[in-house]
């Protein structure tokens, strides 16, 4: 099984409520996470040391496109707007996943462990 301790999350989120909602739950999933203001900070952040899935609101923070489309992370963008037209972006341009703001606990719960997984799983794949 996935140790979720073990998980390190880092977080692009401007907006205080947000980031207050996303330390809630990810305090009772007892994962990891470091918060950043701007996608610059995460680019230089993810060079430093690697997280394995990033969350990032889709506007006011820099252009989540430039954490997508690589093996790693895995970027999970949020958004007030959640739409078809949005989730096809992400998918598009090799994110992960979408979820509204305001963040439903039991939702982000579920897509991160999922995430943790399916990260798990690559690095096995990768040492094979």
């Amino acid at each position: 099984m996935f140790d979720r301790r073990r998980y390190r999350i880092l977080a692009v989120i401007a907006d205080a409520a947000t980031r207050r909602s996303l330390e809630m739950v990810v305090g009772q999933w007892q994962w990891d996470v470091e918060f950043v203001y701007r996608v610059e900070d995460a680019v230089r952040r993810q060079r430093e040391e690697l997280a394995p899935v990033v969350i990032c609101e889709a506007s006011g923070v820099g252009d989540w496109r430039r954490l997508a489309g690589e093996s790693l992370p895995l970027v999970v963008v949020i958004s007030h707007l959640a739409d078809d037209a949005l989730w096809q972006e992400v998918l598009q341009a090799g994110g992960y996943d979408v979820l509204r703001i305001p963040l439903e606990g039991r939702e982000l719960g579920k897509v991160l462990e999922v995430a943790g997984s399916h990260w798990r799983h690559r690095a096995v794949l990768a040492v094979n």
